[in-house]
């Protein structure tokens, strides 16, 4: 959410900070040629490879893209549209991100946010708004010869075709985008595989099998490295299946076992990181609040790279708790949107994610959106006669009256809740 020579600077700062060397900060991801002009402004990162520098040099990528001058409004509503965006509430986050657009900072950071709007048009099935924007993306990548940008347009004028059954079309699309991004010096593999898998599908649909396996065959190499095991097994058992329609049974059985070897050893693992989950718990209870922060961290890292977002999300959620006990909000915030974007809807702890949400409201000071989110929960626990978990919410919210020196609602709010749920249980024949 930055002009290009300030997200270069600060990426530069860091670096040197660690006395990591371009090379050193590369390795692996792109050459040392394509940090050095990322640092001087003459090439955007994908968000992939943006994604893995901030890692490296320890920072959240907020702090690399956001504006050090930011006016507070924008950057606390491009956040909201974020978190809106990540619990899959598509709609609102479309209108916050229309709003940044109509700002004079809109206006500059104008690619990244139509970039994010296309997605969520197509989400909602409003294609020809979609197409208006790909269209406005196509002329900025034109005028600004970034053919990153131009592959990332190709890429979404073929799902716009794909999604109207145009199969031809939308290869020829992909297509174009894979001929863009040879162009394009310390290319995201990823990003390049996804638009070969693609065409691989669009060829299925078409009956085109032998074609598609070939595009499949191209489209394996770049997984053997793949960054989960996730990818890799079901990059195995799309093969497999691929070979069985072609009637080449021995290569679909020896894609398959991959495909079931790479699941066990994923399971065993995913097993072993719950484990630590639990153990960080354990380890809260003995007052050792930093180690288990860090074992949490550990955890959902291991957790969402495997593929096992449901736990990765669950853990985010214990982590954000922590890290709010810690008025880490920053960190506690962070930690909501990926337990928000993991944990699938509708699912238990849905409610208890929403109450958390609230009260990071109220540490921003944002104390109206706070107590909003959390008498959702409230009045959802009360509709389903939910008593403990009402009783919870409406101490929560009585603490955020609290916190605004209200002590007389605050009280009212616990006596209330103390009264009804005591009536309630000696109504179903037990006494406290």
């Amino acid at each position: 959410m930055t002009e290009m020579p300030v997200l270069g600077e600060r990426i530069k700062l860091m670096r040197q900070r660690r006395n990591m060397t371009q090379g050193d900060l590369a390795s692996g991801l792109c050459t040392a040629s394509m940090i050095s002009q990322i640092e001087t402004g003459k090439a955007r990162p994908s968000y992939h490879i943006l994604l893995q520098i901030a890692q490296r040099l320890e920072v959240p990528v907020e702090f690399l893209i956001e504006s050090s001058e930011a006016n507070l409004e924008y950057v606390c509503t491009y956040r909201a549209a974020q978190m809106l965006i990540a619990g899959r509430d598509y709609t609102e986050g479309m209108l916050l991100l229309k709003q940044l657009l109509n700002t004079p900072r809109g206006q500059q950071d104008g690619v990244q946010l139509m970039c994010e709007l296309i997605p969520c048009y197509l989400q909602v099935g409003q294609v020809a708004n979609a197409i208006r924007l790909v269209e406005q993306l196509a002329r900025e990548a034109e005028s600004s010869e970034e053919h990153g940008l131009m592959a990332l347009v190709c890429q979404h004028r073929g799902t716009i075709q794909f999604m109207a059954l145009r199969y031809d079309n939308a290869i020829y699309q992909w297509e174009r985008g894979l001929e863009f991004l040879r162009r394009v010096e310390g290319v995201d593999r990823y990003f390049y595989a996804g638009l070969l898998f693609r065409i691989a599908q669009a060829h299925a649909k078409l009956g085109q099998m032998q074609k598609s396996l070939a595009y499949c065959a191209r489209t394996a190499p770049y997984f053997e490295h793949a960054r989960t095991l996730t990818d890799q097994a079901r990059m195995c058992l799309s093969l497999s299946k691929s070979f069985r329609q072609s009637s080449d049974h021995r290569q679909s059985i020896t894609f398959g076992q991959r495909a079931g070897h790479l699941h066990n050893v994923l399971q065993h693992r995913a097993r072993h990181e719950r484990n630590r989950v639990q153990q960080a718990l354990l380890i809260e209870s003995t007052g050792r609040g930093q180690e288990t922060r860090q074992t949490l961290a550990t955890a959902v890292q291991q957790l969402q790279g495997m593929g096992f977002l449901e736990a990765a999300g669950l853990a985010a959620l214990e982590l954000a708790k922590l890290h709010l006990q810690a008025s880490d909000v920053e960190a506690a915030e962070h930690a909501c949107v990926q337990a928000q974007r993991w944990i699938p809807t509708p699912h238990t702890v849905r409610a208890k994610l929403q109450t958390l949400l609230g009260r990071v409201e109220v540490k921003r000071h944002r104390h109206s959106e706070g107590k909003r989110r959390i008498q959702q929960v409230v009045d959802t626990h009360y509709a389903q006669q939910r008593v403990f978990e009402w009783e919870e919410a409406l101490s929560e919210l009585a603490w955020v009256y609290a916190d605004e020196e209200d002590f007389r609602h605050a009280c009212q709010l616990l006596l209330s809740a103390r009264t009804y749920s005591r009536n309630l249980i000696s109504e179903r024949g037990m006494c406290l």
